[in-house]
């Protein structure tokens, strides 16, 4: 049973007007990877755009050899933000959303109220007075005694 080899010149219908290179969808390899490469491009570019209002924020760095909890002291009254902040932890003290008009901790992307990081046994370690503001970052250490 020796049968012909099929060749592409002998192929008919849909595949005979194919070039071999092609993929399922009829675009060339080079076609693709040029099409994917841009569009991967534009979300890093669309990725790397920072609205200040979004994501970023005042950011605080635990440099104390105690756990920390930070607290907002508001006319009087004491909001408890993080619990069990560990050395050598860093993070977002506040987003900036929440510094903006009807804020009850800032406006205008700052703090209106002082900040104090707690010990584990309640004491005030350190204090950061108004304003700190969106982009700062509060380097927590104990004050001098």
């Amino acid at each position: 049973m020796n049968r012909p080899a099929i060749s592409a010149a002998t192929l008919v219908g849909p595949l005979a007007d194919k070039p071999a290179n092609a993929t399922k969808s009829g675009q060339s390899p080079r076609r693709v990877l040029v099409t994917t490469t841009l569009v991967l491009a534009l979300l890093l570019l669309l990725g790397s755009c920072e609205d200040p209002t979004l994501g970023r924020g005042i950011l605080y760095r635990n440099e104390t050899d105690v756990t920390v909890t930070f607290q907002w002291l508001l006319d009087g009254e004491v909001v408890t933000g993080y619990e069990q902040v560990a050395p050598g932890d860093s993070g977002q003290l506040i987003g900036a959303a929440n510094l903006g008009e009807h804020s009850l901790v800032g406006e205008d992307g700052c703090t209106t109220v002082p900040v104090v990081a707690l010990g584990p046994d309640g004491e005030e370690i350190a204090r950061a007075e108004p304003p700190l503001c969106v982009g700062d970052e509060w380097v927590v250490r104990r004050a001098a005694e």
